[in-house]
């Protein structure tokens, strides 16, 4: 049904023109503002249109408006995004405020208050996070539960962490993994019992999953010592059309360490390829040229070579440049690098856990041993 011929000035069909913003449209916007200016689904259209084409202090304008004629929770949290956008933090926080005094019609004060705890724990105030991540808690929400889990982490009130984990692990299931990559990248809460909830998890997986799913399943096994199977889920989440660069990556040094040649090979030269990612390309590049000298860069080189990295790639590249050492029996040199990223408290947390865990590994064994089993 085409709603342009059946009702033309209604303002869903008003919204939908709006909406798709044709050039041929343009010019009825100026009479659509002023005949529809208290509609608020013909307001929300004029700020989505004028956010999706960048222009956010317009859209600004539209979400405030909405506000004012239907103060609808969806129009505070558009707005508020839209100063977040902006860097006006203040205004951002107080939009968000004011949100939680409007109708809850489902999740809503939890997703607000879960956006306030995020955006404090973003600069490192926990303790100003902690009341709105409580708050969210309360709705039992999965992601609300994290959130309270992730805010008590940063403020090392590890047991209060470890309950909400627990809670969402037992209702959720998926947040087995957060407790359990949680408890090895700070070394606190119950690693055994976060452990059994996240194998409980993954072995009931079955048929093909998503790639993030594979990747965080690869990385558990990693993680607890099953390189093989770990090698499966990166694999597999490596084959599908929405594979990360960063899982092309796992793949091409694991299977290094694992003698796989051609996967590692292959798996290198989809990491190089066309890309949008401004940190796991440039280092897939720099690897690339060193497989293909088939020799090892010495110290020097190697620090020339990170140190043209994009700076935001710098903190990361030391992982994946001591994993590429370790499997050429560079221990002492992977260690060096493990140990900076560790030190530093930079770069990705994941990348973090996972060089803590093959520091823990070389201290044990004297060796990065992921060859087959």
């Amino acid at each position: 049904m085409n709603l342009e011929q059946v009702s033309p000035h209604a303002p869903a069909t008003v919204a939908q023109v709006i909406l798709r913003g044709r050039p041929a449209d343009v010019p009825k916007f100026a009479e659509y503002d002023r005949v529809y200016a208290r509609q608020p689904e013909v307001l929300a259209a004029f700020g989505t249109y004028h956010a999706n084409a960048g222009r956010g202090a317009e859209a600004a304008k539209y979400w405030k408006r909405w506000i004012d004629v239907s103060p609808d929770w969806q129009a505070y949290n558009k707005l508020a995004d839209a100063y977040r956008a902006e860097g006006k933090d203040d205004l951002w926080e107080e939009t968000l405020k004011a949100s939680l005094e409007v109708e809850d019609t489902g999740l809503n004060h939890a997703q607000s208050n879960v956006k306030l705890a995020y955006g404090f724990i973003a600069r490192d105030a926990y303790d100003k996070a902690e009341p709105y991540a409580l708050a969210a808690a309360d709705s039992w929400a999965g992601w609300a539960l994290t959130c309270a889990a992730e805010c008590e982490m940063g403020l090392k009130k590890w047991d209060r962490a470890e309950q909400f984990y627990r809670a969402a692990a037992g209702r959720y299931d998926e947040p087995a993994m957060d407790w359990f990559f949680a408890s090895r990248m700070h070394g606190e809460m119950n690693p055994a019992d976060a452990e059994r909830a996240a194998r409980n998890y993954v072995s009931r997986l079955a048929g093909p999953q998503p790639p993030a799913v594979a990747f965080r399943s690869g990385r558990f096994y990693l993680l607890t010592g099953d390189p093989k199977r770990a090698m499966d889920e990166f694999v597999r989440a490596n084959a599908t059309p929405l594979a990360t660069d960063l899982n092309g990556l796992f793949v091409t040094l694991l299977a290094d360490a694992r003698a796989e040649r051609t996967v590692s090979t292959d798996a290198l030269v989809r990491v190089s390829g066309p890309s949008d990612t401004m940190i796991y390309k440039p280092i897939g590049l720099m690897l690339q040229r060193w497989y293909q000298a088939k020799a090892l860069p010495d110290d020097t080189a190697v620090k020339v070579a990170i140190a043209k990295l994009p700076e935001a790639a710098r903190p990361d590249a030391d992982f994946f440049v001591g994993w590429y050492l370790a499997n050429a029996g560079e221990n002492d040199r992977a260690k060096a690098h493990w140990q900076a990223l560790v030190t530093a408290g930079k770069g990705t947390p994941l990348l973090r856990t996972h060089a803590k865990a093959f520091l823990q590994k070389l201290q044990a064994d004297g060796r990065l041993d992921l060859s087959p089993r």
